[in-house]
């Protein structure tokens, strides 16, 4: 299950991407490695995915997001949240990371967005890669 959306100014980019990720969520048959996630481009883009076993050699999930990204020509990504089964925000799976990689080299300065008290933080891509 995929879904794209326009961000506009007047809402929060993470709040938005947290919400959808959660949505995609509650509407899933969810297993122990079930993620939802959710990005938006330079070009405030956003997509989503819901992925049903992250740690499946099966990548079809994966790539669907990825497909339609290049089919908006829109493979630069600025942000983007990982929601797993349990409502834990993690990192996505390694292989995630390495197709967004792949797909875009620019996306090693794409920022995976967690939460902390009051807020959120962020991380590069790349350090996450090391």
């Amino acid at each position: 299950m995929q879904i794209t959306f326009n961000l506009n100014s007047e809402s929060d980019p993470i709040e938005k991407l947290c919400s959808i990720a959660e949505e995609l969520l509650n509407n899933a048959d969810k297993k122990q490695y079930t993620q939802a996630i959710v990005l938006y481009t330079n070009n405030n883009i956003g997509c989503g995915v819901l992925i049903e076993n992250a740690l499946s050699e099966d990548k079809s999930d994966e790539k669907s997001l990825f497909d339609l990204m290049l089919s908006k020509n829109d493979t630069k990504v600025n942000s983007l949240i990982c929601v797993w089964h349990d409502g834990c925000i993690d990192l996505p799976s390694y292989s995630f990371r390495k197709m967004l990689l792949e797909l875009n080299p620019e996306n090693e300065e794409a920022k995976i967005v967690f939460p902390k008290e009051n807020g959120w933080f962020s991380r590069s891509v790349k350090s996450t890669m090391k």
